[in-house]
């Protein structure tokens, strides 16, 4: 039969041996000859072990005696000496060619240290070298020297559009102390400060991945930010307070903040809104409109604060009297038109129902000067000319962008905005910070919270310092630091002095502690909550060589401890 017969006949063998058990004595051939029949044209088939295959030269060295030099059988082929035989030289070789082509060139290149990774690369905390940036990290800033004497610290902040206006000048200001600090000489033993930025837009759900990164890749012992309050209170809970990394906000103010469960992790160095709810409060008993409208971010921030404010105008004035509406945070819709499309729907049912309100409280950050805007188009449309708005109020978060109430708009909208803001300037120390600020970024001038992010900032820095020489930097040490930072009868450190940072690091380096007094004022912190006190400026705008500029107006001087009011006073 021929090859094809065969190859059939062993596809039907298998069939029935898939189907039952069979037993079979078959011999295709006794002798070569017996296989001239079967084999395809060409080809020269052998008889082995009753089996016609293809012919084979030999089977034994004996084989090929005959066929000198070819004196070895391989394979069934006589081959000359040593030509199947390589060298061990050329064996090694070929294993380590051929294991370097099996090796996974993505595969995780692990270490013991940052040195062992390439450039812009860090050992992380499970060995392996990784990346320092990520799409929500986009800068990772290492320091001169030993790449392994490094501690690396985070920040989080918003500065990308809408909140860039603020988010950037925090950021630079996070930049200029670690850069201040580092020149300084860094922590005591000569460890530097290495730095990794974060962008959160403002949403609450990338700042928690920007904080997986600085904690699981980076192993940051503290992170500065998130700035806004439910972004800072959703990362703090849900990563840094579980893996004992301290956050420290330099804006965030939501009352819900003090009561978090963070393990003593969470910090401020602004005071808490339950302040600024009654400095609001009070500013508008003494402006003493007849109808209200609010309008709050729909927020952890606008939250604490429209809460106390509705109680105390639904008091005073009467439901009836009080329009409250709340806006949906920016961040979380998906473009500017869906952003317009919120805005105008809030300020079209605020003036249909209260078109003659004679005041406007706006409980939001920068975006709420965008909110403003279409406020006032709002009010043209219905007939109310230009020049007869009702009041604008502004809370905190919007101040460091009230120029803009007045410079995209009208000068005659001077006499109808202010703000409201924590104080947060100490004005000798103030005036050293903003000559070393513009000296670095180009003559820019620093926003009002500006002063807040670098006092944070060295507040991590010197509570590090408290930490025993070249031991290891964790959110639990740096809380005991803190506390080493806040002593009265320690060594007054004001961060206007020139060498401030080195007075600061060499008495906590030698055990004592420190009584700081930092750009935006005394940094004395409440060690139970990490809370702050502080009083609140009434902010206006004025027109200064052809720029709309912030004019402190009034302050408002809390009571004494525990109290949480005050009086206002005008500023002469």
């Amino acid at each position: 039969m021929n090859r094809s017969l065969t190859l059939l006949f062993f596809l039907g063998l298998a069939l029935a041996l898939a189907s039952c058990s069979v037993v079979l004595d078959f011999t295709e051939c006794e002798s070569d000859a017996d296989c001239v029949g079967v084999a395809a044209p060409g080809e020269t088939l052998a008889c082995v072990k009753n089996v016609c295959t293809a012919s084979a030269e030999c089977q034994t060295d004996q084989d090929c005696t005959s066929k000198a030099p070819r004196t070895s059988c391989s394979a069934n082929h006589c081959v000359e000496p040593n030509l199947d035989v390589v060298e061990d030289s050329e064996v090694t070789d070929t294993v380590e060619e051929t294991m370097e082509d099996l090796v996974d060139p993505d595969a995780p290149q692990t270490c013991t240290a940052h040195s062992e990774c390439p450039d812009g690369f860090v050992c992380d905390p499970n060995g392996v070298c990784a990346s320092a940036t990520t799409e929500e990290c986009p800068r990772a800033v290492f320091p001169d020297g030993d790449r392994d004497r490094v501690v690396f610290v985070g920040s989080i902040l918003p500065t990308s559009p809408p909140f860039d206006e603020i988010g950037i000048p925090l950021e630079q200001s996070v930049q200029l102390a670690i850069e201040d600090f580092n020149r300084a000489g860094g922590l005591p033993g000569g460890r530097k400060i290495g730095w990794i930025a974060c962008d959160s837009k403002g949403a609450s759900t990338v700042a928690q991945a920007a904080a997986n990164h600085l904690v699981h890749t980076m192993g940051v012992p503290a992170i500065i930010g998130p700035v806004f309050s439910t972004p800072f209170i959703d990362v703090t809970t849900s990563i840094t307070a579980p893996n004992d990394v301290l956050t420290l906000s330099p804006t965030a103010t939501s009352p819900a903040i003090t009561g978090l469960d963070d393990s003593g992790l969470a910090w401020r160095v602004i005071a808490s809104d339950v302040f600024q709810a009654n400095a609001i409060v009070d500013r508008i008993t003494n402006i003493a409109p007849t109808k209200v409208v609010v309008l709050a971010k729909n927020d952890a921030y606008g939250d604490g604060l429209i809460a106390p404010i509705s109680a105390a105008l639904t008091a005073a004035l009467g439901e009836a009297n009080v329009h409250l509406s709340n806006y949906e945070d920016p961040a979380k819709l998906p473009d500017i038109s869906a952003i317009i499309d919120e805005f105008s729907a809030k300020v079209s049912a605020a003036i249909g129902a209260m078109p003659d309100a004679d005041l406007v409280v706006l409980i939001g950050t920068t975006e709420a000067i965008d909110l403003f805007k279409i406020y006032l188009q709002g009010l043209q449309s219905v007939g109310i000319p230009p020049g007869a708005p009702p009041q604008f109020l502004f809370s905190h978060g919007a101040v460091p962008a009230l120029d803009r109430a007045v410079s995209e708009t009208a000068d005659t909208m001077i006499a109808f905005v202010e703000g409201v803001s924590p104080n947060i300037f100490d004005v000798d120390n103030y005036a050293a910070f903003n000559l070393r600020y513009r000296a670095r970024f180009a003559n820019q001038d620093p926003i009002t919270t500006t002063s807040l992010t670098y006092d944070a900032t060295f507040v991590v820095l010197f509570a590090a310092s408290a930490i025993e020489r070249d031991m290891p930097v964790t959110g639990t040490g740096l809380i005991d630091g803190i506390a080493h930072l806040v002593d009265k009868s320690g060594t007054v450190v004001s961060f206007g002095a020139s060498d401030f940072i080195s007075t600061a690091r060499n008495a906590l380096a030698a055990g004592r502690s420190v009584d700081l007094k930092g750009v935006s004022g005394e940094l004395d912190f409440d060690l139970a909550t990490g809370d702050i006190r502080s009083d609140y400026i009434g902010w206006g705008i004025e027109k200064v060589a052809g720029n709309h500029v912030l004019k402190a107006l009034r302050t408002y001087i809390l009571n004494p401890a525990p109290a949480q009011d005050g009086t206002w006073f005008d500023i002469p």
